[in-house]
């Protein structure tokens, strides 16, 4: 099963197999990296891209404060 939005508990169901995928939308981010992407384009910079696996076995539990944007997520 996939799910949109981290909640408080998504760790556990997580951990517990009844959720595959929980994709974590950030708003704030999305708009201020889309502003700078967009930039670096135009001056002919570089973009990243940055990818993180998770899997019931990575996961730690994560604050979902909207203004946190620390994550204990590893990354590959």
């Amino acid at each position: 099963m996939v799910v949109f939005d981290a909640v408080p508990g998504i760790d556990k169901q997580i951990k517990s197999g009844l959720v595959d995928i929980a994709i974590a939308q950030r708003p704030d981010e999305i708009g201020y990296y889309g502003v700078k992407f967009a930039a670096d384009v135009i001056y002919g910079k570089k973009i990243p891209t940055p990818r993180a696996r998770v899997s019931r076995f990575s996961i730690k539990p994560i604050s979902t404060s909207p203004t946190c944007s620390n994550t204990s997520i590893r990354t590959s």
